[in-house]
């Protein structure tokens, strides 16, 4: 099973928790893009979901941070490339 997968449509982001079933009580999870931010954090991307609910994700497993395997299907290549495809997502 793969960890957190990320995909879009013309107005939601779609997120499958993968490896984190139990995360927040979600498999899977979908949000309206207007709903959602992102910062960059260096080490990790903050996603905040209507100004409430937030996840930390990242590349690479650290310290309370969900990893991303793909966004729309393509595999970021480090955390400054995953922040540039989750601001796509939204822009």
């Amino acid at each position: 099973m793969a960890n957190l997968t990320i995909t879009t449509t013309a107005n939601t982001i779609k997120v499958d928790f993968g490896t984190y079933p139990t995360h927040d009580g979600m498999i899977q999870g979908c949000w309206q893009k207007q709903n959602i931010t992102f910062k960059n954090q260096a080490t990790q991307v903050a996603a905040t979901v209507q100004n409430e609910r937030e996840w930390y994700v990242s590349v690479v497993p650290t310290d309370n941070c969900l990893v991303v395997d793909t966004v729309n299907g393509v595999a970021p290549t480090d955390i400054n490339d995953l922040y540039d495809k989750l601001i796509a997502l939204i822009a």
